[in-house]
């Protein structure tokens, strides 16, 4: 059975591609896309996503020792 997710990271290379195949109608699709209760719902997972890989990459700096100085996020993905 082929895996639903991809997750593709080359090294060297700073960035991260995340593949994901859904099994739904084209409609389904382009609902989710124009009616604005449903988009807000995929919106807000998108960003959940986004805070996750942010923090996975931060810990992973400091993991591998990274020197670099950490910034500080924006206030409006602190209030999610």
């Amino acid at each position: 059975m082929k895996e639903k997710t991809q997750v593709i990271a080359e090294k060297d290379k700073q960035e991260l591609f995340i593949i994901r195949e859904f099994d739904i109608p084209r409609n389904n699709v382009f609902q989710a896309f124009t009616d604005p209760e449903i988009l807000v719902q995929f919106l807000l997972l998108l960003i959940i996503l986004c805070i996750s890989i942010i923090m996975i990459t931060e810990q992973a700096a400091i993991i591998v020792g990274a020197t670099k100085t950490k910034k500080e996020r924006p206030s409006a993905l602190l209030a999610v």
